[in-house]
């Protein structure tokens, strides 16, 4: 319901490193969003993640095999986990221009007839990931020039902003995302 708080789902929480004071907000023009519960002073871990999914490609782009290697990477996911990846937000259409829509078009056909559709997942829901991984991941440059692409369960609900109060990167622990604040922030900022 709008205007609902709620701290982030189990599925989400498995993800997440310690016991971070969040919460999900429900709006009625920008979805879901996340909210700190606490007072944070700059330069604090807001929170710790560890992806639900990542794949290690040679661009920001995806090929045919790197987008295969994301349908099976959710294919092994728990089914409650897919859920909560599915939940996350998805463009009606990919990005124009971008690469989903060159190799994909907007209906997803050309991508869609390339790959292998695991038993029991339907065309749609791949299509979908797809669509959520476009808009939901987050890149690293790896030692050998790739890239590290990963989607974050906590930190896809994390606003854009032209002027931020906090920042992503990589965590002091291997595997982890931090989000720090670079300003004080209040309990129940975005």
């Amino acid at each position: 319901a709008v205007g609902s708080k709620s701290p982030p789902s189990q599925e989400a929480q498995q993800f997440l490193v310690g016991q971070p004071s969040l919460r999900i907000l429900t709006t009625a023009d920008r979805g879901k969003v996340l909210e700190t519960g606490s007072v944070h002073a700059v330069g604090q871990v807001i929170f710790k993640e560890r992806p639900a999914l990542a794949v290690t490609q040679g661009t920001g782009n995806p090929n045919y095999t790197e987008m295969q290697e994301w349908v099976e990477q959710f294919a092994a996911l728990a089914p409650t986990v897919r859920a909560a990846v599915l939940e996350l937000y998805c463009p009606e259409r990919p990005a124009p221009g971008g690469n989903l829509d060159m190799l994909g078009g907007s209906t997803g056909s050309s991508v869609l007839s390339r790959l292998r559709c695991p038993v029991g997942f339907t065309k749609e829901e791949l299509w979908r990931l797809l669509r959520i991984v476009e808009v939901n991941t987050f890149e690293t440059p790896t030692a050998d020039g790739r890239r590290l692409v990963e989607l974050l369960l906590t930190t896809s609900r994390v606003n854009h902003s032209c002027s931020p109060n906090a920042l992503r990167g990589p965590g002091a622990e291997a595997g982890t995302v931090e989000v720090r604040a670079i300003r004080p922030l209040a309990a129940g900022e975005e």
